[in-house]
């Protein structure tokens, strides 16, 4: 009779474990696990909130945003610094799967500065790149921004720190932006609601700015690198062979 108690109470023990512990871990969707806000309901309005302002360019940045504003205002142009990728790219798959695939390479990733014409439309990206650079890592991500930027139809410049003057870099990045007397945004513009998705050009250059890099869209849309792509990135070549996003890109 003992033993029949005492198995009884065990598997209540059991069922209460069950609906109370682990079921509820059980339901718990991929969207709770995914999402940084998801206990942002238990902030009640009282707690402590430990942030602090910061500077939202550091020196380095800031120094170099100087002589880009010069030649900008020449232009009439307008900088946007560290704009987030998925500011102002859209996924287009359809499938649910790889839409949340695509959308984890550039939610939080950013581009230093965009360059916009006066109605914000964005004529350029450009980035900044110093030592860190060199890494493998880093170099994988510098590939995969070269190869998104080619797909929209629009130029990613890169600009060395501490290879020739910011000024002598940027004569020749606004040479390509605006040859002769043609305005940029007239030449550049690919990303209004009315045009076609647009196709890369010639003139679309890295780095440095007088070489020209050719991308494989179809392995972006396959989610794998072009393994010829790698070349002329801060007078050094990249890594040889295909590697695929999801392997190289989960780190941000």
């Amino acid at each position: 009779m003992e033993a029949i108690v005492i198995v009884g109470i065990l598997i209540s023990v059991c069922i209460v474990l069950d609906e109370t512990v682990f079921k509820p871990k059980r339901k718990k969707s991929w969207t709770q696990k995914s999402s940084p806000f998801s206990k942002e309901s238990n902030w009640n309005g009282s707690d402590i909130l430990p942030y602090e302002k910061k500077m939202l360019l550091t020196k380095t940045e800031y120094g170099f945003w100087k002589c880009l504003k010069q030649k900008c205002d020449e232009k009439g142009f307008i900088i946007c610094p560290k704009v987030r990728m998925e500011d102002f790219l859209s996924v287009t798959v359809k499938d649910k799967k790889q839409l949340m695939k695509y959308r984890g390479y550039i939610k939080s990733r950013h581009i230093d500065f965009m360059i916009c014409d006066s109605a914000l439309h964005i004529l350029a990206g450009l980035e900044l790149d110093d030592r860190s650079h060199n890494s493998a890592n880093a170099q994988k991500t510098d590939l995969f921004k070269n190869q998104v930027f080619t797909v929209i139809g629009l130029p990613l410049f890169r600009v060395i720190i501490g290879g020739e003057s910011y000024e002598t870099q940027l004569t020749r990045i606004f040479a390509v932006l605006c040859p002769g007397t043609t305005q940029a945004s007239d030449a550049l513009r690919h990303n209004t609601a009315s045009d076609a998705p647009g196709q890369p050009s010639a003139e679309y250059v890295h780095s440095p700015v007088e070489k020209k890099v050719t991308y494989s869209k179809a392995n972006i849309s396959k989610g794998k690198f072009d393994s010829a792509a790698g070349e002329g990135e801060k007078g050094q070549n990249k890594e040889e062979g295909n590697g695929t996003l999801s392997d190289s890109l989960k780190k941000n």
